[in-house]
């Protein structure tokens, strides 16, 4: 029996629309962001005493210095607007 033109028309589209779906992460691949975790969406500021740390969610920051017993940890207040002092 003789495979007419259309079936191998047919046959060849799937096979070519297939190698695109396959290659398609090799030649493009998806961006990826993380998850949250413990520590999504903090921001640690580093500086010469130690660093500070942003919550983004809530807008508290902390001070970490660096003294002879490890690390003294302070609140410096809320950040609640760019350019505003931060806020008791």
């Amino acid at each position: 029996m003789r495979i007419d033109l259309y079936t191998k028309t047919i046959l060849t589209l799937i096979v070519l629309l297939l190698a695109v779906v396959a290659l398609k992460p090799i030649i493009q691949p998806a961006s990826v962001m993380a998850q949250g975790g413990i520590t999504a969406g903090l921001v640690f500021i580093g500086n010469s005493s130690g660093f500070v740390l942003l919550d983004s969610r809530s807008g508290e920051t902390w001070n970490y210095m660096i003294g002879g017993h490890g690390f003294e940890i302070s609140p410096l207040g809320k950040f609640t607007q760019a350019g505003k002092p931060l806020s008791k």
